[in-house]
């Protein structure tokens, strides 16, 4: 007991790194970014993570939920962080980021089959329907935009909708068109872009503002030593 009292006393007193508060780091299924495999949770987001935070001297637990549920724990808990997200204006003051970590873009898609071309007018785009996801940021932009939105909790019932044709478009990065496209056997094309797409590393706004600083400084290292350069390599995505 006294062994403990005095362990207790050197962690508030000296904060021993013994005693860190473990970090949580939430996340979604997003290929090529994050997602889960022979039940270990990566891709290349989760590599620039957690090359981070070993550099910064931070021990994580990843977890690998809805999306939903991740923003709203990022939102709610202390210690906690979400990635890889929009840095959107609606999101702006309910965190403090870390990023970007990796800047691709937003596409809409169609099924390959489809007669729809691609166009530089969002405009002509706008009598189709389009398959969207609950917190999504490229879903909701589309929203806000005007477009007709089907919102769902579920990607597998996205591509129920878009085999079936009761929607049409579907918004997401050429990446993950691809690896989508691939695991439920559905072909995608682009029919146009929506915008540029910076995603970042979104922490508790608990979070003392000197770690943020510490871990943009990490991550600006990384850029120029080639650390984040190899990892998008790795996953087929410097380009």
């Amino acid at each position: 007991m006294r062994f403990m009292n005095a362990l207790m006393l050197w962690c508030l007193l000296l904060l021993s790194p013994l005693c860190k508060a473990q970090w949580q780091a939430v996340t979604e299924e997003a290929p090529p970014y994050n997602y889960l495999e022979k039940s270990n949770i990566t891709g290349a987001s989760t590599e620039i993570v957690q090359e981070l935070l070993k550099k910064a001297d931070m021990k994580a637990k990843f977890h690998l939920w809805p999306w939903n549920r991740s923003l709203r724990q990022a939102e709610t808990k202390a210690n906690t962080f979400v990635y890889s997200t929009a840095r959107t204006p609606d999101r702006e003051k309910k965190f403090k980021w870390v990023g970007p970590l990796i800047t691709d873009k937003w596409l809409v898609h169609t099924i390959e089959s489809s007669p729809i071309q691609y166009t530089e007018n969002l405009e002509s785009l706008k009598k189709y329907k389009v398959a969207g996801l609950i917190g999504e940021a490229d879903t909701e932009y589309m929203r806000d935009l005007g477009f007709d939105v089907e919102f769902v909790n579920d990607i597998e019932l996205n591509i129920k909708k878009l085999k079936s044709g009761r929607v049409i478009l579907f918004p997401s990065t050429a990446a993950f068109a691809k690896l989508i496209g691939e695991k439920y056997d559905l072909k995608f094309k682009p029919v146009a872009e929506l915008k540029q797409a910076d995603l970042y590393a979104a922490f508790n706004l608990k979070t003392p503002t000197k770690t943020i600083d510490k871990l943009n400084g990490l991550l600006a290292e990384m850029r120029k030593d080639g650390s984040i350069k190899r990892i998008l390599k790795k996953y087929k995505l410097d380009i």
